[in-house]
Order: C-alpha cells, then structure tokens, then sequence
C-alpha cells in the first residue's frame, strides 16, 4: 500500500506524508532521525511535525527536555476526511443560494442574439447543463452528432446527466448519428423518448437545435482543446433546423 499517495490525496504536503510514513514505521522518533530519514533539513522539520500535530494526527512526549513524536490512532485520519466532507457540504449549501440568488437578477440586457464559448471537457459539460436547464416539458431537441470518437469521452455524461434530464422533463429528440454507432443508439432509445437515424459521412464536428437556440460543439480527440458555443439567435437556429430536416430524409433508420 502506497502510504504517501494516500495520504497526499486526502491533503497531505509531501514532507507531511514522508515524515508521518517514517513514524509510522519507527513508532516515535526524535526529529533529528527524521531528519535523517526523509531528508529534511532541521530548519523545516517543526514546521513539518507541528502542522501534523494541528492535524491532529500526531503527538510527542517530552523526555529530557527533548520532543519525541509517535503517530496517533490511524482512524484519527478519518477525522481529516469528515473535515472536508462538512467544508464540501458546507461549500455546495453556499454556492446553491448563491445560484438562487443569480437566478433572481432581473434580465435586462438581454439581446435577440447572444453566444457563449465553452472551453475544454468542464466547459462543455457545464454548457449542457445550461442547455439542459433552458428546455421545458413539451420541448424538443435535434441533433446532427459527430463521429463516434468526437463524444466518447462525454458518453457517460450525456447518458447520465442530460438524455436523463431530458426524459424527465418530457423532452423528444430526433438524433443522427453516424453509421457504426448502432450500441450508443440503443444506449439512448433505452432512456427513451429518442428517435435515431443514421448517415454514412458524418464530421466530428456537431450541432444541436433546441427552439432559438444552436449548440456548435468539437469534443474530438484529433484536437487538443474541446470547444462549443452556445448561440441564441432565432434566424441561425432556424437555418439549423431546416438543415436538419433535410438531412432527416436522407438518413437511414
């Protein structure tokens, strides 16, 4: 068991980790040998053992005016986690009535047409999201996919997150996708409320309609940065729409 990799996923600096591993191993030490052990210099090992101690995670005795550390109970690490289990809770509780708040600001700018452009997986993901929360029961949605390697990467997210979302909320879809992508049809005919159709060529970019608004989105591997804008604007998501449509009666089923 790698005992410095766990404890610097749980938060730990790598001197804390190296330090507390070697007494776990020596049961208690002066800080001269552990100095020796890990390599760091007297200067910094209080630093080091002091911030441990903080943690709570370590104590020391004094034996002829000298500090001698041991580390305590394992299961006090469990106490580490909890502590940021309640600052996470915390967190999501502050950042919740922060979005109640947001939603709550009047819209006065708001323009005929506007765009969004999203950058990297988190980007994309979070642009679905707001897609997502735009649709009303009774909406639909059309889709032109890319190939199957341009949404590999966000196929649990899609399945999870947004095809789910959008059956709850009682949202169609018509989708093209390429033919070979036959598994990932059936994945999302299972949610339901989808209709797939397939065509032989098919870019690894892709668009999305949804009433006024156009989703352009390149998640490919072949390129370094995942890309999207999301565009509200009645007249491009009108031409979308009827490009769609056109390529609706070429595609097969």
């Amino acid at each position: 068991m790698d005992i410095i990799s766990n404890l610097r996923k749980a938060g730990f600096t790598l001197n804390e980790s190296e330090v507390y591993s070697i007494l776990a191993e020596l049961g208690e030490s002066k800080t001269g040998r552990l100095c020796e052990k890990t390599g760091i210099p007297s200067s910094h090992i209080y630093e080091v053992l002091n911030s441990l101690v903080e943690k709570g995670v370590v104590s020391f005795k004094l034996y002829k005016n000298a500090k001698i550390y041991r580390i305590n109970a394992p299961e006090t690490l469990r106490n580490i986690f909890l502590s940021k289990k309640e600052e996470l809770e915390k967190t999501e509780e502050e950042i919740n009535i922060a979005i109640q708040s947001l939603k709550k600001v009047p819209k006065n700018n708001e323009t005929i047409s506007d765009y969004k452009y999203f950058e990297g997986i988190k980007g994309i993901k979070s642009m679905w999201l707001e897609l997502n929360n735009l649709m009303e029961k009774g909406d639909n949605m059309d889709a032109y996919t890319g190939s199957v390697e341009s949404f590999e990467d966000l196929t649990t997210f899609y399945l999870e997150e947004i095809h789910k979302q959008r059956v709850k909320k009682g949202i169609s879809s018509k989708m093209i996708l390429p033919i070979g992508a036959e598994k990932e049809a059936k994945l999302r005919k299972k949610i339901g409320k989808i209709e797939c159709k397939f065509i032989e060529k098919q870019s690894e970019g892709e668009f999305i309609v949804h009433k006024d608004f156009v989703v352009l989105q390149h998640t490919a591997k072949s390129k370094n940065i995942p890309r999207g804008f999301l565009i509200k604007d009645s007249m491009f998501a009108g031409m979308f729409k009827e490009i769609f449509n056109q390529m609706w009666k070429v595609s097969k089923k």
